[in-house]
């Protein structure tokens, strides 16, 4: 079973929000540097259970990925475990910005290549710059994932 990091308002959402709690999932406050829903991921991951993070942070509009927040890329360096980038095409039509609730549309999901982290030492620190690669790297991979998910809905 799959469990999912998410923003608080998604947690907040009717049906939507019960069905994370009900996968186990946990909420993450986007405004600040959330050290418990951190901690929580660190622990889902180290037990090997999968966890699902959103990196752009947000649904958006258009054919580009926005830029990725460093989160997931953080917590899988120090759990030490791979990044799986997943590409959604259609998602958008399913459920734009500013709808309650998403409608049935044709969508696509493509799964990527897993990205490593580089294996560290027990005890060392997670560097910045293993961070920002794995956070380009990430970017890249879910912006080609993303572009043939969407091809394939006829996007």
């Amino acid at each position: 079973m799959f469990r999912f990091m998410g923003a608080e308002s998604y947690f907040a959402t009717p049906g939507l929000g019960w069905f994370l709690r009900s996968t186990g999932g946990f909420p993450v406050e986007r405004s600040s540097t959330d050290r418990e829903a951190m901690r929580l991921a660190e622990d889902v991951l180290r037990s090997g259970e999968p966890l699902v993070v959103f990196p752009e942070s947000t649904r958006h509009s258009g054919p580009e990925v926005q830029p990725l927040k460093d989160g997931a890329a953080f917590i899988a360096a120090r759990a030490g475990v791979p990044l799986v980038p997943v590409g959604i095409g259609g998602g958008e039509r399913s459920w734009p910005k500013g709808q309650r609730l998403p409608r049935p549309t044709r969508m696509s999901i493509v799964v990527g290549t897993p990205i490593c982290p580089t294996q560290r030492e027990t005890g060392e620190r997670v560097k910045r710059s293993e961070v920002r690669r794995l956070s380009a790297e990430l970017q890249r991979s879910i912006q080609e994932l993303f572009d043939t998910a969407q091809q394939r809905v006829g996007l």
